[in-house]
C-alpha cells in the first residue's frame, strides 16, 4: 500500500471512529461503573495500524447530570493518538 493510500485509509478510520458511541463528546459509551472504562478503551484500535492503545491520560468532569470521562490513548506502536468519551449512568432498578 502507497504512503498516499495508507493516509487516506487512516483518515477514513478516524472519521468512523469519531461515529461510534465514544467517538465525540456528544455521543459517548454509556457505561454503569468507571471500573469498565479503562479495558473498553484499551481494546480500542489504532486507526493508523490497527493494534491495541495505551492510555495516556483520563480526565472526569461533570456535565448536566452525568460523571464524564475523557480517556486520551496513543498507539505504542505508531504513537498515533485517539480519544474516547465516556458517561457513567446509573443502572435501573428493577
Amino acid at each position: 500500500m502507497s504512503e498516499r493510500e495508507q493516509v487516506k485509509l487512516t483518515e477514513t478510520r478516524r472519521k468512523l471512529h469519531a461515529l461510534e458511541p465514544g467517538g465525540s463528546e456528544d455521543h459517548p459509551v454509556e457505561v454503569v461503573s468507571s471500573s469498565v472504562i479503562e479495558p473498553h478503551a484499551r481494546g480500542l484500535a489504532c486507526a493508523r495500524c490497527g493494534p491495541e492503545l495505551r492510555i495516556v491520560d483520563q480526565a472526569a468532569f461533570v456535565k448536566g447530570a452525568h460523571v464524564r470521562r475523557r480517556v486520551t490513548l496513543r498507539c505504542a506502536r505508531c504513537g498515533d493518538a485517539r480519544v474516547a468519551h465516556y458517561v457513567i449512568v446509573q443502572p435501573l432498578l428493577q
